[in-house]
């Protein structure tokens, strides 16, 4: 997949799950810009402030969409190209591994819990049982963190991502 398409893939994850901001619409325009795609609305999108109105920024998203002709993703193309991100975020410890594991499992939940993601439910009770203190079941957390951290790196393997940016 290339880089276009998996950061409009991402873009549409936050679109469906109403979490979009500003800096999201920036960072894609950006990376349109990057990778050589222009257009003019494109180009009035990345000049916009952040602190402009969102429904700005979401019309000129808009136009930009219509006028270099990309491909709109389905949920479950930006789900899954999220969840590569989120892994990607777990191989490169840019966040929490226990955040980013319950986001997954939230993820796997909207997909109604596909096979290839049922690995990812285990996970989340482990982080579960630490988090609340479940001393019976309770396991090492650097344990549990060493599995999180492979089964990101098994993940972004199966969907052939080279490179962990």
């Amino acid at each position: 997949m290339s880089i276009v398409q998996f950061d409009t893939n991402v873009l549409f994850y936050r679109i469906y799950k109403s979490v979009i901001s500003p800096e999201d619409y920036l960072n894609w325009s950006y990376s349109m810009l990057r990778s050589g795609i222009e257009s003019k609305s494109l180009l009035m999108l990345s000049s916009m402030n952040s602190s402009d109105n969102i429904f700005s920024f979401e019309d000129y998203f808009n136009k930009s969409f219509s006028e270099v002709e990309l491909h709109k993703p389905t949920f479950m193309e930006s789900a899954r190209s999220y969840i590569t991100l989120l892994c990607t975020e777990i191989v490169n410890s840019k966040r929490d591994v226990f955040e980013v594991t319950k986001e997954i499992f939230k993820i796997s939940v909207d997909l109604e819990y596909p096979e290839d993601l049922s690995v990812w439910l285990e996970l989340d009770d482990n982080v579960d049982w630490i988090v609340y203190d479940n001393k019976a079941l309770k396991q090492d957390e650097s344990v549990v963190r060493q599995m999180i951290i492979k089964e990101a790196k098994r993940y972004l393997a199966t969907q052939e991502v080279e490179d962990y940016r």
